[in-house]
């Protein structure tokens, strides 16, 4: 697709950059009569000068569509991007909940085990043993679900990326994502952004367009040169011709075409700077909105992990110390699993939030 559109633009500049064919004719005229006979023949070669401008100016406006399709070239690749970019981060975030999970399915399995052991030796009730063992049942089936997820997510990066799903690779990335980059950089990067580029390029067509239209008013003089010979019952008789051809704009004089070039780039410089300003007011929406979300994801994150381990160990000592029943035992555990996951879905809201910020960077600008 991208040496499709590349092809497609240089196409376009070499029709524009060609002088229009030359045109060569043969005339033959027989006259007879008083006895004598006349043939007259004609050689001529005639070409269209440009003295309008308008092929000059239909060049430039082949040049401006060119920049276009290689701009469209450069929004694909910066689409393309920013695909592999989100499905990264969603297997990445799927696999960590299969770590969150795969961790405390571990931690209740090693608790249920102890406490198997002090049923069989009658220190502890049946009952207790029962009701983690669905705890511990319920957070499996979590933990199964995560694993067909991350396998989905992960085989759906790997088809991106054109690698067979049964690869191996390894995502390290934090899913914490960094600081926004600076408005400054954001604003100074828009207009290097591949849409606007684009649009941009398609302005200077139409402008161009529309300039070379208002030019093709003015009649281009074709010029012809070439020999004539006269052959008949008399001498031979041979010479040169030379003559001049100008079209006459009494009836179209373009004034049509003209206005709706005038129109149609008219058309393209109000949607480029509806699009730019558009833009721009997006970046600072989607700035603010992302440093507030940060700010709030970093001040959880370390408090949630504390809190959970905090209430769990907790609840362990209660328990241990007939303090609490196996109620509150299991539901210690919901919650700091659940407090966990909840903290894992907001960073990885987080990091969507920063991927769809960066897409207003252009696209060799680092991430």
């Amino acid at each position: 697709q991208f040496q499709s559109l590349r092809s497609e633009g240089e196409g376009l500049e070499q029709i524009a950059s060609r002088w229009s064919n030359p045109e060569f004719s043969f005339d033959q005229e027989e006259v007879s009569g008083g006895g004598t006979e006349t043939t007259e023949r004609t050689y001529s070669l005639s070409q269209t000068f440009d003295i309008s401008g308008e092929r000059t100016l239909r060049r430039e406006a082949a040049a401006a569509a060119k920049r276009a399709k290689k701009s469209e070239v450069a929004v694909r690749a910066h689409d393309i991007r920013n695909e592999v970019r989100t499905r990264y981060f969603e297997a990445l975030h799927a696999q960590r909940q299969v770590r969150t999970l795969d961790d405390w399915v571990e931690r209740i399995a090693r608790l249920t085990r102890d406490l198997r052991k002090q049923v069989e030796r009658g220190e502890s009730s049946r009952y207790d043993l029962q009701r983690l063992e669905q705890t511990r049942l319920a957070f499996s089936a979590e933990q199964s679900r995560a694993q067909a997820t991350s396998t989905r997510q992960r085989a759906r990066l790997l088809a991106l990326v054109g690698l067979p799903v049964s690869s191996r690779i390894t995502l390290t990335e934090d899913l914490i994502p960094p600081p926004a980059p600076a408005l400054e950089v954001l604003r100074e990067s828009a207009d290097r952004h591949p849409e606007l580029n684009k649009l941009a390029a398609q302005r200077d067509e139409a402008r161009l367009s529309a300039r070379a239209e208002q030019r093709a008013t003015l009649p281009d003089p074709s010029i012809s040169v070439g020999a004539k010979t006269v052959t008949g019952t008399g001498p031979d008789q041979d010479g040169y011709v030379l003559g001049l051809s100008l079209p006459l704009p009494l009836f179209d004089r373009r004034n049509g075409q003209a206005g709706i070039a005038a129109a149609r780039a008219a058309d393209r410089n109000a949607e480029y700077h509806l699009i730019r300003a558009t833009h721009l007011a997006e970046i600072e929406a989607d700035r603010a909105a992302y440093v507030q979300l940060r700010e709030r994801l970093l001040a959880q994150v370390n408090a949630s992990e504390t809190s959970a381990e905090s209430l769990v160990t907790a609840a362990e000592a209660g328990y241990a110390g007939a303090e609490q029943s196996v109620l509150e035992l299991a539901d210690a555990y919901e919650v700091a699993l659940n407090t966990l996951l909840d903290v894992l879905a907001l960073t990885f809201e987080a990091r969507t939030a920063h991927s769809e910020l960066v897409t207003h960077l252009h696209g060799d600008h680092p991430l």
